[in-house]
């Protein structure tokens, strides 16, 4: 009985936040943060967190990287480590964390407040939960990653504040609910990918406003209704692929899109015959129709046009 006594004290003190605080003081010190690259991979010694002092780091051209597995801390150290040097640091401009296994817990929503983050990038981690709402206060935010990693609920609306954000990566995530129509004030996005994950209802018609917009990929999720006609001002995307949805309706206003090289709508409910406009579309080398009911023949327009036609 004592022995269980002695191991229930010694964890609650393991645990506890003046244990956390006196382990952060201990291995890092906060002048580093920002500017030494703390990695995974490596062993505890050569991760970053034991640093020996470096008088180059005290070189403001010294790397401004936050590479670090904190998503690996129990939550009480994350909070900590949060409270005694992400709070309080200015220079935090990216924030990576890839393909480490046996992580648990969730992104926190503190990430919400390093107010200088300019790239979000996680990718194959074993975090779950929802997207924190918090993200959208990343005013400075330019690239959005979060690949193959098990989130869940719906896309943040808040994250439609995010008006310097230029890429939005976030496939194979088990998202769900619609495309936010506040994605439409993202009038600098170039790249919208949204793979591979459980999003449903229509395509926004406030999409086709985003007039920066290169490449959009909606491809293995359950999108119903038809492509917004708005899609004709998209002059600058060059791929679109929305296969295996549920859509359906016209497809001729794509023809306006002459930059377009990849088209991928196969696996849909698209019907008819396929329109000749597409022929228009001098640049493409890739359409793909597969898996659709249409019917006739292929438009002559087309068939000098591209190299490469799935029928």
């Amino acid at each position: 009985m004592r022995y269980r006594f002695l191991c229930r004290c010694i964890s609650a003190i393991a645990t506890s936040r003046s244990f956390a605080v006196l382990n952060m003081e201990r291995f890092i010190s906060s002048k580093h943060i920002g500017k030494v690259k703390l990695l995974p991979y490596r062993t505890y010694m050569q991760s970053g967190l034991v640093i020996d002092y470096d008088p180059a780091c005290d070189d403001i051209a010294c790397d401004s990287e936050l590479r670090i597995d904190w998503f690996r801390l129990p939550r009480v150290h994350q909070e900590v480590y949060y409270s005694m040097y992400l709070y309080q640091s200015n220079e935090v401009p990216l924030l990576e964390c890839r393909q480490i296994s046996g992580m648990i817990g969730r992104l926190p929503a503190k990430v919400g407040s390093l107010k200088s983050l300019k790239v979000l990038h996680l990718r194959s981690l074993g975090i779950s939960g929802p997207i924190p709402k918090e993200l959208g206060e990343l005013i400075k935010l330019e690239k959005l990653m979060i690949v193959k990693t098990c989130m869940e609920g719906p896309l943040p609306q808040e994250l439609g504040n995010l008006t310097n954000l230029m890429i939005i990566t976030m496939s194979s995530c088990g998202l769900n609910g619609p495309i936010p129509v506040s994605f439409g004030d993202l009038m600098k996005l170039t790249v919208l990918d949204l793979r591979n994950n459980y999003l449903e209802g229509e395509i926004p018609e406030v999409l086709g406003s985003l007039s920066s917009l290169q490449v959009l990929q909606l491809s293995q999720n359950s999108l119903k209704g038809e492509i917004p006609v708005s899609f004709v001002n998209l002059t600058k995307l060059y791929k679109f692929t929305a296969d295996n949805n549920e859509l359906s309706g016209p497809i001729d206003h794509l023809g306006n899109l002459t930059n377009l090289m990849v088209l991928s709508l196969s696996n849909n409910y698209f019907s008819g015959e396929i329109p000749s406009s597409l022929g228009n579309l001098e640049s493409l080398v890739l359409l793909s129709l597969a898996g659709n009911e249409f019917d006739g023949l292929i438009p002559k327009e087309l068939e000098n046009r591209i190299h490469r036609i799935q029928l």
